[in-house]
């Protein structure tokens, strides 16, 4: 697994990147298709934030933690990541199974819909999607015209994902 450690605002000891790396590494025990992790460091006032990506064959798993020290940052994420990385693994064997046992079934949709992107910017399409109380909304990007799509956030306020 390829991990690539950097910093915002602070200057990474030989000590922290021994430690981020032994902490990252024993992740590739609950998944062997893990890559690459890609770490950020980053000092907020009082806060020592960690965000750790992790990008694998078919999945990406993101941690962010903050604490008051920046190891502890480190340990809170991993563990973060961990648990997300065995549920993730607990899922994949659940349908191992039960594809194994119903002979690969197809997911049952139940409703398809056929809808044309219209050109707009994202401020609009956050207002579409609240007139037609929708948590999410398909649009073609004025500023990039590519397709994406605005959405609500569980914490607040509003995500866009995009195409390449």
């Amino acid at each position: 697994m390829q991990i690539i450690i950097t910093g915002k605002n602070i200057e990474i000891t030989d000590a922290l990147r021994d430690y981020i790396q032994k902490k990252i590494s024993k992740l590739s025990r609950f998944s062997q298709d893990i890559l690459k992790a890609e770490v950020v460091l980053e000092v907020q006032r009082n806060w020592q934030k960690v965000e750790v990506t992790l990008r694998g064959d078919g999945f990406v798993a993101r941690g962010e933690e903050k604490a008051s020290d920046m190891y502890a940052s480190v340990d809170a994420a991993a563990n973060k990541l961990e648990k997300q990385l065995k549920r993730f693994k607990e899922k994949s064997q659940r349908k191992a199974r039960v594809e194994h046992s119903t002979a690969s079934e197809e997911p049952l949709i139940v409703r398809r819909k056929i809808v044309s992107l219209r050109p707009m910017s994202e401020a609009e399409a956050v207002e579409q999607m609240e007139l037609l109380g929708h948590d999410f909304f398909l649009f073609l990007n004025t500023a990039d015209n590519k397709p994406s799509l605005v959405y609500k956030r569980r914490g607040g306020g509003y995500g866009l994902i995009t195409t390449e």
